[in-house]
């Protein structure tokens, strides 16, 4: 329990009683109604919680998915800024040209 609620899950495993069944060897049904790891569970559920209230992750999934989601973000606007500062030097250029403001021709 204390490793899952750390994060350091098995491969394909997330922080839930499924994996804690499945680390602990016990079938998961074991961890419902009057079964005799009800208190596990129970302890298991409460822990998680009060670790979410706190805006921890204890699966690192869900923490990479809100970093990624959040440089998504960041890439976007600044896609946006890149496109709106190419169409400005374009528009100078096209400006630039129709003046006949040209540069010099190497020479050479």
């Amino acid at each position: 329990m204390d490793r899952l609620l750390c994060g350091d899950l098995p491969p394909g495993g997330k922080c839930a009683i499924k994996t804690l069944a499945r680390e602990s060897g016990i079938d998961r049904t074991a961890f419902y109604g009057n079964r005799p790891y009800v208190h596990l569970r129970e302890e298991f559920e409460n822990r998680l919680t009060a670790i979410r209230q706190t805006g921890e992750r204890p699966d690192p999934r869900d923490a990479q998915i809100a970093r990624l989601k959040k440089e998504i973000t960041t890439l976007k606007e600044r896609l946006i800024h890149r496109n709106e500062t190419i169409t400005e030097l374009t528009d100078f250029k096209t400006e630039a040209l129709s003046r006949g403001d040209h540069p010099p021709a190497p020479t050479g």
